[in-house]
């Protein structure tokens, strides 16, 4: 399976040169991946909820992981949306096909999760932002469409709104992260 997207070395929008100057910037690179003061949970959920939707090309497996963490079973391929290991036990689920990074939160972007789940033929997707940290996924751009393990993934633009309830203004730049629009069959699945 080969690379997609952009082959710039760099997230197109953190070109080289040029200060990152949004709020956090300075904070995001030294810890990254690290919260500070979480507590490691004492047992990884080992038990996953799966619904099951039926597609015109076969059924699409929805496996809830943990938190924001879930895998699509389909046509063979399994796709792992943000796979953080903290809070689930991954040995016991399938390698990735495709592997999707929406940003950079502990909450989404695992490293060792991820390699415990690639294998040499797995498209590791990430969004702008994420590169950072894996610097091996191919990076998709908001707006981009690519298929990837035989289906189409289209990136869009994603945000995080601050505060509990959210105050309507993204803590997030526009363009640093991704949602993705999955086609299985006749259906499209939204995730961020």
């Amino acid at each position: 399976l080969g690379k997609v997207g952009p082959t710039q070395p760099v997230p197109p929008t953190f070109p080289p040169g040029v200060a990152r100057t949004y709020i956090g910037a300075n904070q995001e690179t030294a810890g990254r991946g690290r919260r500070q003061g979480a507590p490691a949970p004492a047992v990884k959920k080992t038990k996953f909820e799966e619904d099951v939707i039926q597609t015109s090309r076969g059924d699409l497996k929805i496996t809830s992981i943990a938190n924001y963490s879930l895998m699509f079973t389909f046509n063979g391929k399994v796709v792992a949306v943000d796979p953080v290991g903290r809070l689930a036990d991954y040995s016991q689920l399938p390698k990735a096909d495709a592997i999707l990074v929406t940003h950079a939160g502990p909450d989404h972007l695992d490293p060792a999760t991820i390699k415990s789940l690639s294998t040499d033929k797995t498209g590791l997707i990430v969004c702008p932002h994420c590169s950072l940290d894996l610097p091996s996924g191919t990076v998709m751009i908001n707006g981009e469409t690519q298929t990837v393990a035989g289906l189409k993934i289209e990136a869009v633009p994603a945000y995080n709104i601050k505060g509990r309830g959210g105050n309507g203004k993204p803590n997030t730049s526009k363009g640093t992260s991704n949602g993705y629009v999955i086609t299985f069959g006749d259906k499209r699945v939204y995730v961020a």
